[in-house]
């Protein structure tokens, strides 16, 4: 049977480890987990240890932690030892999502490499690919696209990988998307389309490529992408 101490409910795990082992961890030292993980074996117990929520504010596991910092050792040792690459956050964000968001390539490879779930997203539907979209991480793009990530895979408000790639002017990141097969018409829950957004934001270039992909001008809801790229000057 286990010792005393590998009964610990799984409410009290994050209890277990000290707040100086996520503080270390964000530092790239690895001795206070090393020191954490030699008292255990691994199994279900270690593993619901390691997938604890940590800190009261945000919820961090050790492995969102290390890779939002890119300790790419660190994500390797806690993958070994039985951390499940799908935990995650008090609002949803997996250890994927946050290197994809961090631009962290490393260890977008490793959790890639490790089954990490490419489509699994936040509370509000936010998958990495879509992060990875808004805030031009071109190269994690890359490598979601060529482990089949859903390209049209939308957020809560109907928002894809491609209409806040647009938003935003990535314009490589939009590129990659319909090279991908993004539907270049998808339209968020009110209507506006990529092609709107690009408009909206006066993001010439984006425009273009999305006309030059059969992009619609039809009106939504706001008036037409023209008249709203006229207005902007």
């Amino acid at each position: 049977c286990y010792p005393e101490k590998r009964k610990t409910s799984i409410a009290a795990m994050s209890g277990a480890i000290s707040p100086v082992v996520p503080a270390e961890l964000r530092r790239g030292n690895l001795g206070s987990l090393r020191a954490l993980l030699a008292g255990w074996t691994r199994g279900p117990v270690l593993t619901a240890l390691l997938d604890a929520r940590l800190e009261a504010k945000n919820q961090n596991t050790l492995l969102t932690i290390a890779a939002r910092h890119g300790q790419a050792d660190a994500v390797r040792l806690l993958i070994e030892s039985g951390a499940s690459v799908g935990a995650t956050t008090r609002i949803g964000f997996t250890a994927l999502l946050v290197a994809c968001q961090e631009g962290q390539l490393e260890c977008v490879r490793m959790l890639l490499g490790a089954r990490a779930a490419v489509n699994q997203a936040r509370d509000d539907g936010v998958t990495p690919l879509y992060i990875a979209c808004q805030n031009g991480q071109l190269e994690c793009v890359r490598l979601l696209l060529g482990a089949n990530a859903d390209a049209d895979q939308a957020k809560d408000d109907g928002a894809t990988p491609l209409y806040i790639a647009c938003e935003k002017g990535q314009l490589e990141c939009a590129r990659l998307l319909l090279e991908a097969g993004a539907a270049v018409n998808q339209a968020c829950n009110d209507g506006a389309t990529p092609l709107f957004a690009a408009c909206e934001d006066g993001h010439l270039e984006v425009a273009k490529l999305l006309s030059s992909y059969g992009a619609s001008r039809a009106a939504t809801p706001f008036g037409t992408p023209e008249k709203l790229a006229t207005r902007r000057g």
